[in-house]
């Protein structure tokens, strides 16, 4: 994940050396509820008009960009709600939309993302999920429209089979998905979130803190006019971003 961009991934699967464990509950959830089942947090900002997805606009207006971002969460949130085997939630940004986002997600459970920089509140989300004793915790970024299906499943059993990390880079050299089965401070601290680095400085630091990766295959996400242009000729879109872009080749968009 980075600052305006994201990451994922599904294919081999490669090993660094360490281990540990802990794991994330929301405001009002029940502990016993969890269990030791792991969870799954999309980390969305609410799609309001001139918040989101800028960098698409142009060619995007912004009522388009924000009908955009909504379309590529409802898929996100479809895609991990079949993921039997996980609980999920959502990483909200403002601290404002939380109500808008419990009409829209009522079966999620809910999480502010809080203060600070991206790298903050990631971190605190990933520490609350692991200190309410989630077995491990999955970060995924809100704009995933090729998720493979079931890849988050995928990285909760990579953590489940002993991995402590597990990362699914994006296009732009960051990352999509990030899965932890212990807290980790030092892979989000003073991390260069605007820079194309960040997939490969996790990695560097997580070698270094001899922490056992999992690395599966990158799967893009939707953040400049490059990516939307290739978005509008994918074949195989979910339904209601398959929606969105017949609307925009209508003109509607």
């Amino acid at each position: 994940m980075s600052s305006g961009r994201s990451v994922l991934s599904s294919g081999p699967l490669t090993y660094g050396p360490g281990l540990g464990a802990t794991p994330l509950a929301s405001e009002g959830s029940d502990p016993n509820r969890s269990g030791l089942h792991p969870l799954a947090v999309v980390v969305a900002k609410w799609p309001e008009p001139g918040r989101v997805k800028t960098r698409l606009c142009p060619p995007l207006s912004p009522d388009g960009a924000a009908r955009l971002a909504m379309a590529l969460l409802l898929d996100l949130a479809d895609a991990v709600r079949r993921c039997r085997d996980l609980e999920w939630g959502i990483a909200y940004a403002p601290e404002a939309a939380r109500e808008a986002f419990a009409r829209r997600f009522p079966d999620a459970a809910l999480f502010p993302q809080g203060e600070g920089d991206l790298g903050e509140r990631m971190d605190r989300v990933v520490s609350r999920g692991l200190e309410a004793g989630h077995r491990s915790v999955l970060l995924l970024g809100g704009d995933l429209p090729a998720l493979p299906e079931g890849l988050p499943s995928q990285a909760a059993g990579v953590l489940l089979r002993g991995a402590d990390l597990v990362l699914s880079p994006s296009t732009d050299g960051g990352y999509s998905l990030i899965g932890l089965s212990r807290p980790c401070p030092e892979l989000f601290a003073r991390m260069p979130w605007s820079g194309p680095e960040v997939l490969s400085e996790t990695l560097r630091r997580a070698e270094s803190l001899g922490l056992r990766t999992g690395l599966l295959a990158p799967v893009p996400d939707c953040d400049t006019p490059d990516d939307l242009a290739r978005l509008i000729e994918h074949r195989a879109l979910p339904r209601h971003t398959a929606e969105w872009v017949k609307r925009y080749r209508l003109g509607k968009g």
